[in-house]
């Protein structure tokens, strides 16, 4: 009975577990029955049929344990297929959207959409994106100069605001004569209230981490990052430590802040924020102090997060790279806007009237170089799982 029943057990387990049941049920039944109507002589051969069922039984078990691990299998294979079929169908639906958007730049820029051999061409002149001031200098609140000026630098006497400017000391001078101590103190207790008062407020909180970069973007007239630059070099006597000429130090700042594009999130705000921290850890967090920096560093570091997404264009290095744009190409897919931010900057830099370093010795303008370099590429998130 058992040779009979054993192939059609284990066929019914792969297709019915129920039916597998039942004739497991009737082959009890009927040895039951067989051993109450034998003999002693053939109880030892019961015994051994009973052996051969229970490992018939358990490589029924065994066989209906794979059978569930089969099918979670299966199902989890399904899931998988799923996911990558919308997967499968967002890269689609972005593969549409990029070749609109390529279609679009190509015909406003004249060239052949099914052209992609050659790369973007770069503009005739000028920087890839940033689209310079038509002069020097942004418009500047004379006033509020004044009063940052008198905040952190005020006047030693009646001469630093009138005397001929002769010494290259006297560079710091050049466009703002601070007023003495004591009238600072006067003017600010008779400040009315007003665009000025507010961020002469929020300069309160320069040196601290809740300084509030979002007013004094909306009271300076998207200027957070000319107005901010201009404090920290005060706060830090960097006009007269290094003898920095004030007016190339207002172009520079000027011509980074029209460098800015109105990005959503990587717009002039965004380069005073990042300004504004790197202050923070390097005086509240004794940066300069742990690590024996020169009033040189502290320029370089300072100017590195002023500009590190200098002309940004909003999109990102995996966008450059994926459509083999001009810049991917020009810095072979390598850290693509962090190399750009820096050459556009240090480009701005060769014309005298935007030289930020003119002051500088040649192996400090140097170290100064080397070290923005260091600190603007580390901004490259691509990296710092590397770091």
């Amino acid at each position: 009975v058992m040779l009979i029943l054993k192939d059609d057990i284990c066929f019914s387990l792969l297709h019915n577990d129920d039916t597998a049941t039942v004739m497991w049920n009737m082959v009890s039944d009927v040895l039951e029955s067989f051993s109450l109507r034998t003999s002693d002589n053939s109880a030892e051969g019961v015994v051994q049929l009973r052996e051969q069922l229970e490992r018939l039984q358990n490589d029924i078990n065994e066989e209906i344990a794979r059978k569930k691990v089969l099918q979670s299998s299966i199902t989890r294979s399904e899931e998988e297929e799923r996911q990558n079929m919308q997967k499968y169908g967002s890269l689609q639906n972005e593969a549409v959207t990029l070749t609109q958007e390529w279609q679009q730049m190509c015909e406003a820029m004249g060239l052949d959409p099914a052209d992609l051999d050659n790369p973007l061409p770069p503009p005739a002149s000028g920087s890839y994106g940033r689209q310079p001031l038509a002069t020097d200098t942004r418009e500047l609140d004379i006033s509020l100069l004044v009063l940052l000026k008198s905040k952190y630098s005020p006047a030693n006497d009646e001469s630093d605001r009138f005397r001929e400017l002769e010494s290259p000391k006297d560079r710091w001078l050049k466009v703002v004569r601070p007023l003495l101590s004591n009238e600072y103190k006067t003017q600010m207790k008779n400040l009315p209230e007003g665009k000025t008062q507010l961020v002469m407020k929020c300069m309160e909180k320069l040196d601290e981490w809740d300084f509030d970069v979002w007013t004094l973007q909306d009271m300076t007239e998207q200027g957070s990052i000319f107005y901010a630059a201009y404090a920290m070099f005060l706060r830090w006597d960097l006009f007269r430590r290094l003898e920095i000429d004030e007016q190339i130090a207002i172009n520079f700042f000027s011509q980074v802040e029209a460098g800015y594009h109105p990005n959503a999130y990587h717009n002039s705000m965004h380069g005073a924020d990042v300004m504004h921290i790197v202050h923070y850890i390097l005086l509240k967090g004794q940066g300069k102090e742990k690590l024996q920096l020169k009033d040189h560093d502290v320029l370089a570091m300072l100017v590195a997060a002023m500009i590190h997404d200098f002309d940004h264009p909003g999109l990102n290095n995996n966008f450059h790279i994926k459509v083999q744009s001009y810049l991917s190409t020009l810095y072979n897919d390598r850290s693509v806007l962090e190399n750009h931010h820096l050459a556009e900057v240090f480009d701005l830099m060769k014309t005298p009237r935007f030289n930020l370093f003119h002051c500088l010795k040649p192996e400090h303008a140097l170290d100064a170089r080397e070290t923005m370099i260091e600190v603007v590429l580390a901004t490259d998130m691509g990296l710092h799982a590397k770091v």
